[in-house]
């Protein structure tokens, strides 16, 4: 199994920030009867990073790295879905992993923090998750995630943001 740590982290692709698209994608078709109309913008947003969006770089391939299969990409968006829905967050950053999976940031930075919750999902459908302090380079919290269970990961985050 993958294991997410902060070498794997500074693995991941680092894209110019107009190539890590932010909030923004709408849909007039209500694609997720349950969700309101503001949570179904959302959604397709998600969607559009995670399916239209994710760029591979090439040089990836040359080096025998497999890109996100469609599984794991459905697994983002459904986490995605989840950490907005449940607890009002929202990724600052989707990319592909060279670790074979996607790489996911939920970041809080301001004069006075800067912290990010890191979630890798592997094309083995495993999930990995570290907190950490960017300012002071270090993980302040790491785990392996089962059965979609993000509530005690969310907690440590937000205890850290005030």
């Amino acid at each position: 199994m993958n294991t997410l740590n902060a070498k794997n982290i500074s693995n991941a692709a680092v894209l110019d920030k107009e190539d890590s698209f932010r909030y923004g994608g709408s849909d007039d078709s209500p694609r997720y009867a349950e969700a309101s109309e503001a949570e179904n913008a959302v959604f397709e947003d998600f969607e559009q990073r995670i399916f239209r969006k994710l760029h591979f770089p090439p040089h990836w391939e040359q080096e025998g790295v497999s890109q996100p299969h469609v599984a794991a990409k459905e697994k983002c968006l459904a986490i995605c879905k989840q950490l907005f829905k449940k607890h009002r967050i929202m990724p600052s950053t989707i990319l592909p992993s060279v670790e074979e999976g996607i790489y996911i940031s939920y970041d809080k930075i301001t004069d006075n923090f800067n912290k990010s919750m890191i979630v890798e999902v592997y094309n083995t459908m495993d999930i990995a998750l570290i907190i950490c302090d960017n300012a002071k380079r270090v993980t302040v919290h790491s785990e392996d995630v089962f059965g979609m269970d993000f509530n005690n990961a969310v907690s440590i985050f937000k205890a850290y943001m005030g």
